[in-house]
């Protein structure tokens, strides 16, 4: 089976769970960088791997609690199909992965649970029951290629959720340009090394004027 059953609460619950694991490393950080309350510079200077790791976190954490939302809101008004559910299920998935398993900064730097002083055995009592479940079964390999299928048969990318009709048309209308005035002729410009024609970018900005 590609669903995980109970997708939403599975994910509402792990994002909360995350919010958790976000408190337990600001507070490691907060005593790295700013033992008295205020942050000390030195030791910003001398911590900066972390501080600059608990943002990337603090980001991934978000970013689940929003695709979380965003499924809340197409489900309430009846839009929340099998593609939609394999996307929110694949990012928390991969996400979770990160947060447990390592967020890569950079192509050198990994951030991990530790370096927010946080302890085995903390990080064991962070892992609840609906994480273990989205990091094992949300984004496998099955989960990807069904993904891959529903979008080659012309699903796109899921419904955005946006709920107003001006910012759909927007969004179509980008759509458009793009599939008429980029697509076509971007590998090109690629395989030349050239920069996007000025025209273009002038329609961009007509576009959306």
């Amino acid at each position: 089976m590609t669903l995980i059953a109970d997708l939403l609460p599975t994910c509402a619950k792990a994002a909360a769970d995350a919010r958790e694991i976000q408190a337990v490393a600001r507070t490691g950080v907060t005593a790295l960088v700013a033992p008295t309350g205020k942050v000390d510079a030195d030791l910003l200077e001398q911590h900066q791997f972390s501080a600059h790791g608990f943002a990337w976190l603090s980001t991934y954490v978000e970013a689940l609690a929003q695709m979380s939302g965003w499924a809340e809101r197409l489900s309430a008004s009846g839009k929340l199909g099998e593609l939609e559910q394999l996307i929110l299920q694949c990012a928390f998935g991969e996400y979770l992965n990160q947060i447990f398993g390592g967020i890569p900064m950079s192509q050198t730097e990994v951030v991990r649970l530790q370096d927010f002083g946080i302890d085995s055995p903390t990080r064991h009592k962070l892992h609840s029951a609906e994480i273990t479940t989205l990091r094992r079964q949300g984004n496998t390999e099955e989960v990807r290629a069904r993904l891959a299928e529903l979008i080659k048969d012309g699903q796109s990318w899921g419904d955005a959720g946006l709920d107003d009709e001006t910012l759909e048309l927007i969004r179509d209308q980008f759509r458009r340009f793009s599939d008429e005035q980029v697509i076509p002729y971007a590998h090109e410009w690629h395989l030349k090394d050239e920069l996007i024609p000025i025209e273009v970018v002038e329609q961009n900005w007509e576009c959306s004027a």
